[in-house]
């Protein structure tokens, strides 16, 4: 079976296209126009101005009312912890809701415990957190409930890359679809199991006829209260 310590990833940063975005480059129509703005970790640290893209993109989408979604993404090969450490933090104080890792949350605040991280989190003013615990499942907690939603198993691992990326698509797209935070954290469980079952990133996502299928999945006793 495959696990994290299988998987190395190589990240080709330096004058990539990726880097040279700037704030000039951020479209306020299209974010105004949106639900979400969802932003990861990742593009800060590719460049200063990709930092600063991503901060205008924020002061965008408050600007028209947009909730700001941030997974934080870590990867410790592209900046060092310290820059790392302030910068992710300061994007998670202008989110309404975040999506860590379990690692994650302990890198920006030193427990692995899911509720006192989220506690962390709500003390600089988070509206939602969603905790991702891996083969677990995930953590949620908002002003009104609090509670844990089971992993789903699946017979073999093919490849775990893109299971965060597919966890954050299925609760997005809940919540687009106006699915409760929890009906949202089951989806997005669901999805990011299947994406470990075949090789690619993105190539287990589901499509619609693909995500039905996986709606019985979320008819499940889950820890909550």
């Amino acid at each position: 079976m495959m696990n994290e310590n299988n998987v190395r990833i190589y990240y080709y940063r330096q004058h990539s296209a990726a880097s040279f975005l700037t704030p000039d480059d951020i479209d306020e129509a299209y974010i105004a126009n949106a639900k979400f703005l969802y932003i990861t970790g990742i593009t800060p640290a590719l460049s200063t101005s990709c930092r600063d893209s991503i901060f205008h993109a924020i002061e965008l989408a408050k600007k028209h009312d947009v909730k700001v979604v941030f997974d934080p993404n870590l990867r410790r090969k592209l900046w060092n912890e310290e820059e790392a450490h302030s910068v992710l933090l300061a994007i998670a104080q202008q989110a309404d809701n975040v999506l860590p890792g379990i690692s994650e949350g302990a890198f920006l605040f030193g427990t692995e415990d899911p509720q006192e991280m989220a506690k962390q989190f709500y003390s600089h003013g988070i509206e939602t957190v969603i905790i991702k615990l891996g083969e677990k499942g995930a953590y949620f907690s908002t002003p009104i409930e609090q509670g844990f939603v089971q992993g789903f198993k699946v017979e073999k691992i093919i490849d775990p890359v893109g299971a965060g990326d597919g966890f954050a698509a299925g609760v997005l797209s809940g919540l687009i679809e106006g699915l409760t935070v929890k009906e949202s954290v089951v989806r997005g469980c669901a999805i990011g199991a299947t994406v470990t079952t075949v090789n690619g990133d993105i190539e287990g996502l589901p499509d619609r006829d693909g995500l039905e299928a996986l709606q019985h999945l979320s008819d499940r006793e889950d820890v909550t209260r």
